[in-house]
């Protein structure tokens, strides 16, 4: 009996040091700083897209058209809830079937900051052309984000490109 009443004490003694740990850890864990990678398949087509035309395949979200840009949308989730902060990001991509002009393909991003009631705070576009083959990403600067508001990625893919992971880092 005494030896149970004795590892009872080690097992409280361990769990309230786990459960100490957590806690202290969990601010640094989910920092507002941290980065965030997201995977293509968070993203979705607007309403508008011919669902036939675009396809979640071995991690990548892809535009199969041969010939028709295609709008998607992808979620952002934020940290700072209730504060203003700022918020930078990446999006890696690449081309499968060069189609356009010149043998490129061009992909075209928007990050989105909006307010509440879904208005739009700010919006930073990038692009980016390039030949098949080969992954690669586009970046955007630092930009506000309203207090209570809500991010998203907008992307407007060419025929035969793939969305690979998007990247929100909130300063």
């Amino acid at each position: 009996m005494k030896n149970q009443t004795v590892n009872l004490a080690i097992v409280k003694q361990l769990l309230s040091v786990i459960i100490s740990a957590t806690i202290f850890a969990t601010p640094t864990a989910y920092s507002e700083e941290d980065g965030k990678v997201y995977a293509s398949s968070f993203c979705e087509a607007a309403p508008t897209t011919e669902p036939d035309s675009i396809q979640h395949w071995g991690g990548a979200l892809i535009n199969t058209s041969t010939s028709v840009k295609i709008l998607v949308n992808c979620p952002i989730v934020k940290d700072k809830v209730f504060s203003s902060s700022q918020v930078k990001g990446s999006l890696e991509y690449t081309i499968k079937q060069a189609s356009e002009v010149n043998n490129t393909a061009c992909l075209w991003a928007s990050l989105k900051s909006l307010r509440p009631g879904n208005g739009t705070v700010y919006t930073q576009n990038a692009g980016d052309c390039g030949a098949e083959g080969g992954s690669k990403t586009i970046y955007f600067d630092p930009m506000p984000v309203h207090s209570r508001g809500y991010l998203y990625l907008h992307v407007y893919m060419p025929p035969g490109s793939a969305i690979l992971s998007y990247r929100v880092d909130e300063l």
